[in-house]
């Protein structure tokens, strides 16, 4: 049996598209004129638009490939991701008109499938569309929810939360946290050794957990019985609102200072950091044998003088005082020191001779010390130096005794008034983080990318950099580096 299929003639086929060639015209050209509509854009692809332009850009940042489809095709530009269409502004023009001048065309959610379900067709307030239903929907909100009364309804709850801070090996207890409002406070098996007075105010602590601490400043009978008495009595030692902070806070540094002396015997660390001392008083030097001192966070001026006695001191730490002339007959004693911090302090004038005696001074951090640079020559003799901070001194420009420093593993020379970085930076092999940000550089040498292979991190935000464009300096040290090394000429 054979079988034979038989296609229609041509006058046939052309008899039947013929009467939908005027339909099929009209749905090509309404798709040309509503394309007119739109902002420019890369070309779509059929089901996945531009998805394509996304993933294959060879940048996984995404604002990053927003922005150059913005160079190539304008500040208004129209994609689409899938089937649904995207419009993506990228000026500030154009975004204040969106956000600002015509935001309430614009403010109102996205209708999906899944917002109509769990929302029974967007009625709450989270997905409800802008309008005077959402309107109405926030005012009750506010006035429910977020009113005075039903926010302090909830104090009893707040006061009845536990608070556990056992098997910390907490040395005190913050003075900040004694505005808390809470109902238990666990402060057992630490290293307390005494209480702040204001601790007293918590009137809504019930229960007190103290047990495991070795507090000196407080009668056995007071930790061990009510808490009610215990509260009672350090409220008793605030007499009144100005005596009040001053005795506690006396009581309190007192406890700091016979509790950091004790430690510094067996750790050869002092630490009186933040306890706003005026003075080191002479009882905290039990040893001469410290190796590290911590008096950072202080209103000290004047140094004392059992630091020159410290002949094994390594690390001095003496940021945020107020320091104002240099402590340079102390320093000749201490041929120990390898870290220096004098950061943030009033310091005017640094002699010549200043850091005579240092010669194994490995970290200086001057910062913040306007117009405290030193007098020649300087920085010359500490030939071990590896880290050296001027930020914020009003330099501009980089001193010639920092250039003789070839040994500097990190130098920060941020928020100063330097103009250029000279081309005998390229000499500092050694050199793994150079901070420049913040500045008034508008070029750099090429040969700062002969350090290629050592520098990790170059920052320099913040400066008017006009030779290198935007795009090299997003992509980071290296990239930075490689540029300025192509553009070396032979």
């Amino acid at each position: 049996m054979n079988c034979s299929i038989q296609f229609p003639s041509w006058p046939s086929a052309l008899s039947f598209f013929l009467p939908l060639l005027p339909l099929l015209i009209l749905f090509i050209l309404g798709k040309m004129k509503n394309s007119k509509t739109l902002p420019p854009g890369p070309t779509k692809l059929p089901i996945i638009g531009n998805i394509h332009n996304l993933l294959l850009s060879g940048d996984d940042h995404i604002p990053r490939v927003f922005r150059d489809l913005a160079n190539k095709y304008g500040p208004f530009l129209h994609m689409k991701i899938g089937h649904i269409s995207q419009i993506i502004v990228s000026s500030s023009e154009l975004a204040e008109q969106f956000l600002k001048t015509h935001d309430v065309n614009f403010a109102t959610r996205p209708d999906n499938f899944a917002a109509n379900i769990i929302s029974y067709n967007r009625k709450d307030v989270a997905f409800a569309p802008y309008g005077e239903y959402w309107r109405q929907m926030r005012k009750v909100c506010v006035q429910t929810l977020l009113s005075f009364k039903r926010v302090k309804s909830f104090d009893g709850t707040r006061a009845d939360e536990n608070h556990n801070l056992a098997n910390n090996t907490l040395k005190e207890f913050p003075v900040e946290a004694c505005k808390l409002r809470l109902g238990v406070l666990d402060l057992s098996n630490n290293s307390l050794s005494g209480l702040p007075p204001e601790l007293g105010k918590m009137t809504t602590l019930r229960r007190l957990l103290l047990n495991g601490n070795t507090l000196r400043t407080l009668r056995s009978t007071l930790v061990s019985g009510p808490t009610s008495n215990l509260l009672r009595y350090l409220r008793s030692r605030l007499s009144s609102d100005d005596e009040v902070s001053k005795c506690g806070s006396s009581a309190y540094k007192v406890n700091q200072i016979a509790e950091a002396t004790r430690l510094s015997l067996s750790s050869k660390e002092l630490s009186l950091s933040g306890l706003k001392l005026e003075s080191v008083p002479s009882t905290a030097w039990e040893s001469y044998e410290i190796v590290k001192i911590d008096l950072s966070m202080n209103l000290i001026e004047i140094l004392p003088e059992e630091l020159s006695f410290c002949s094994k001191l390594e690390h001095l730490i003496l940021s945020k005082n107020k320091i104002k002339q240099w402590p340079g007959a102390l320093f000749t004693s201490l041929h120990n020191l390898s870290c220096l911090k004098l950061d943030n302090n009033m310091l005017k004038k640094i002699p010549s001779n200043g850091f005579q005696g240092l010669s194994q001074l490995k970290i200086l951090d001057l910062s913040g010390n306007a117009s405290s640079y030193p007098e020649p020559p300087g920085f010359s003799g500490l030939t071990q130096l590896q880290e050296l901070h001027l930020r914020r001194m009003q330099l501009i420009a980089i001193p010639l005794d920092v250039l003789g420093l070839r040994q500097l593993h990190i130098l920060d020379l941020s928020q100063n008034s330097i103009a250029t970085i000279p081309i005998d930076m390229k000499n500092f092999i050694s050199l793994t983080e150079l901070d420049v940000s913040d500045n008034n550089i508008t070029s750099l040498p090429a040969e700062l990318g002969l350090l290629e292979s050592s520098l990790q991190v170059f920052k320099l935000d913040g400066n008017p950099l006009r030779s290198i464009r935007r795009a090299i300096l997003d992509r980071g040290t290296k990239d930075i580096l490689k540029y300025l090394k192509d553009r070396i000429t032979t």
